[in-house]
């Protein structure tokens, strides 16, 4: 990982080159802390929203929207999560030309297993690193509204 000193945050590109590079770092390491269940972050943030969607289940083209994710690859994941029992396909009630994922009791296993693996890490990050966490969600958040904003 590249390192920066202060000075070189008087450039704004450079401090938003930097903080990309760290959030890319800290997301490398996460996920391979936590790929010990064979799962990607892709797959468990689709299981999550899947999940999210309750018995109903989410249509594909809405879960490729949701995660931005190009057909292609969408498809892929899709397939692998079925193969793997984590989610089921079916046609939707009245439109046979979507179809619709729902969670199975598998792919609701691995999703609690992540959030008690980022319940453990959690606990490893000292009062102070959970407090600055707390305060870094919002304002990632609105960075990234604010860069999605600029780019459209």
């Amino acid at each position: 990982m590249d390192e920066f000193t202060v000075r070189e945050f008087d450039d704004p590109a450079m401090a938003l080159y930097a903080l990309d590079t760290a959030l890319l770092e800290l997301d490398r390491q996460l996920d391979r802390v936590l790929r010990a269940d064979g799962q990607s972050n892709a797959a468990v943030r689709a299981l999550s929203l899947i999940a999210g969607e309750g018995r109903r289940g989410v249509k594909q083209c809405a879960l490729g929207s949701t995660l931005q994710a190009p057909p292609a690859s969408l498809s892929r994941l899709v397939d692998h999560l079925v193969r793997a029992d984590l989610v089921k396909r079916s046609p939707h009630p009245n439109d046979r030309r979507v179809t619709m994922l729902e969670i199975t009791e598998a792919g609701r296993a691995v999703l609690d297993d992540r959030r008690s693996q980022y319940g453990r890490l959690a606990g490893l990050l000292t009062s102070e690193g959970l407090k600055t966490a707390a305060q870094l969600i919002p304002l990632l958040q609105a960075m990234a509204k604010d860069v999605g904003n600029a780019a459209t």
